[in-house]
């Protein structure tokens, strides 16, 4: 249940690729002698491999790391060959490696994969150009609004892996460039555009004249679209249950945060939160 891999470890040294941090001070013999001979995929419980999972296969077993694979972070779940832990992120995509970096110590916080935070940092930063999203009135459809999140997602991750490193200045860098990349007029300030990891970036940093005007827009953008479904009526409000559930949960995770920076704010949001889910639940329950 597991296949095989051979790693050319001389290939690997010479690809660049984010060491784990366990290794990454050896030299020499050292270093190579660390590096795993072989990487190993598990194919327990699975019950097929897809043409997918045996084109990755394949690509892994020819690559012979002397050029980098990588996969788009807009991909998602295309396979169900258990990567995640295999992955670096360098910036909107995933490049394959050959190190486990959650056995390694690399994967931390919520993530299943590792970030290679200098070059997420010079990507970024500076390599990557944001094609005029600064420009007023622009129109953006669905599709590359989507695109647009994923770019303040990578901006929001930056930061908090940069704060978790220590390294505030730089974080506060990041979240003044993406302020003024990827803007709140052209670009909507909600949950799934990472505005809201971009509060918590604030609130760690302790700017809370940052993060309180963030989560009191984003509180209101959660509440509006409740009070929407509320306008509905009892008898189609069913029809939008889970995306109401959706935002309940939203607006609860802005509270938390809150309750760290405004007891006030937080004891009138709560207060609205705690009726209109009692409202909701009354409704939901009477309709099932």
């Amino acid at each position: 249940d597991t296949i095989s891999i051979n790693i050319d470890k001389d290939a690997v040294l010479r690809s660049g690729i984010m060491l784990p941090d366990s290794i990454r001070h050896l030299k020499g013999e050292e270093l190579k002698n660390a590096i795993p001979d072989k990487i190993y995929i598990s194919l327990k419980d699975m019950r097929i491999l897809t043409k997918v999972d045996m084109l990755m296969l394949e690509m892994l077993a020819n690559c012979n790391w002397e050029r980098p694979l990588y996969m788009a972070i807009s991909v998602g779940e295309v396979s169900k060959l258990k990567f995640d832990h295999y992955f670096v992120q360098e910036g909107l995509a995933f490049r394959f490696t050959p190190f486990d970096y959650k056995k390694w110590g690399n994967v931390k916080g919520d993530n299943n994969y590792a970030i290679d935070v200098e070059r997420l940092y010079e990507n970024v930063m500076n390599r990557y150009k944001y094609g005029g999203l600064d420009t007023p009135g622009l129109y953006l459809d669905e599709t590359t609004l989507r695109t647009c999140y994923y770019h303040r997602r990578l901006f929001a991750q930056l930061a908090k892996e940069l704060i978790r490193q220590g390294d505030n200045t730089r974080a506060r860098k990041v979240l003044t460039y993406a302020e003024q990349a990827v803007p709140a007029y052209n670009v909507p300030e909600v949950y799934e555009s990472g505005s809201f990891d971009i509060a918590k970036a604030y609130a760690a940093l302790g700017e809370k004249t940052k993060a309180m005007p963030l989560l009191k827009y984003l509180t209101a953008e959660s509440e509006d679209y409740i009070n929407w479904a509320f306008s509905l009526g009892d008898n189609r409000i069913s029809i939008v249950q889970r995306d109401c559930l959706y935002k309940f949960w939203q607006w609860n995770q802005y509270n938390e945060l809150v309750k760290e920076i405004d007891k006030e704010e937080y004891r009138l949001s709560n207060q609205r939160f705690e009726e209109k889910y009692a409202l909701f639940s009354q409704i939901v329950g009477l309709r099932n």
